[in-house]
């Protein structure tokens, strides 16, 4: 081994590992984002640990579509209901989960989640990695800048595509169809 590579080597196994502090979160005002069609309240950040792993919870009002479906290229996503029932669908079939259930959605597939009951929904949500947990500021950022005029599906595709996720509308099953909101 050459002696350079082997000083790197010592480098690499000798350096100090930059320990991440530990942290409390809860979803309140100062994390809380009005994302279309859900409360997002981001509580961990990518940045927050070595594993770069986003934590959001998100609330699903009653008759509403949570997301519409989609694939993420990079990102692998972990839904757990924390209380009320979800449907979330794949190319293949739809999963109705209570509080309690857990969900694994990884990258590449087609997913998306909708609240087809009378009471509203909260979710919590592990990204890994984490990184896509910026879309949703993003989404807020330039409704904001856009104000009433922005077309809102538009935002989200034009966000989503910077973060290689892909929207399919088409792919919205039937019973997710009837709680879009139409002008």
């Amino acid at each position: 081994m050459q002696r350079s590579t082997l000083a790197v080597l010592l480098f690499i196994v000798a350096a100090p590992c930059v320990a991440h502090p530990d942290d409390v979160s809860r979803a309140n005002d100062d994390n809380r984002l009005a994302f279309p069609g859900h409360d997002t309240h981001i509580l961990v950040t990518s940045v927050a640990s070595e594993s770069a792993t986003a934590v959001l919870e998100l609330a699903v009002p009653a008759k509403s579509v949570g997301a519409p479906p989609h694939r993420h290229a990079k990102e692998d996503e972990f839904f757990y209901v924390l209380e009320g029932e979800v449907a979330f669908f794949t190319a293949d079939t739809t999963h109705t989960l209570n509080a309690g259930e857990m969900i694994t959605l990884p990258r590449g597939n087609l997913h998306g989640f909708y609240n087809n009951t009378d009471a509203p929904a909260r979710l919590l949500l592990v990204v890994s990695p984490g990184q896509f947990a910026s879309f949703f500021d993003a989404v807020v950022m330039t409704l904001r800048d856009e104000g009433k005029t922005a077309d809102v599906g538009a935002v989200i595709a034009e966000q989503a595509a910077k973060f290689d996720v892909t929207i399919e509308m088409q792919a919205l099953p039937e019973e997710a169809k009837k709680l879009l909101k139409t002008p």
